[in-house]
């Protein structure tokens, strides 16, 4: 396993039927720190980040919904996956975050990892299983948009 930092700068871009779609470039860890330190948006315009951003926006039609800066550690050698694990085995985790449900899944999913419960409609959440140590750390580590705290509260197997 070889693992590199690739920071990048991912911009969500709105058209008039309410579509998103998503843009993105690979920048140097540099501007991509320069640009999260900035101390306000007016900061962060100034950026090359910034400066990139808004030069975007100038050939494009649609609305800005959204401006991240990420660190992405790609794995330049991830090894061999075997022909039977497909992304579309996947789990399904149900959550809810400031008053709202949502749902996000995870794909080619690892059966060992999970316990049935017992009414047979999902996943058993607290089995001393790799699900449960996710569950929990998701729970801890994960925030909602709104910065609020998130609580995973179903998760189902998708074939």
């Amino acid at each position: 396993m070889s693992l590199i930092d690739r920071p990048y700068v991912s911009v969500s871009i709105l058209d008039g039927v309410g579509r998103t779609s998503v843009w993105q470039a690979y920048i140097t860890l540099a501007e991509a720190q320069a640009y999260v330190a900035a101390a306000n948006q007016a900061a962060r315009d100034a950026t090359a980040v910034g400066v990139l951003v808004a030069k975007l926006t100038a050939i494009i039609n649609g609305a800005i919904a959204a401006t991240s800066v990420c660190l992405s550690v790609v794995n330049t050698a991830p090894g061999n996956v075997a022909d039977t694990v497909l992304r579309g085995d996947k789990w399904e985790f149900f959550f809810q975050a400031d008053g709202r449900n949502y749902v996000f899944t995870v794909p080619t999913r690892d059966d060992a990892a999970m316990t049935q419960s017992p009414n047979s409609l999902g996943i058993a959440l607290d089995d001393p299983t790799a699900m449960a140590d996710f569950v929990s750390q998701y729970n801890t580590v994960a925030r909602s948009i709104n910065g609020g705290a998130v609580e995973i509260v179903k998760a189902v197997i998708v074939d």
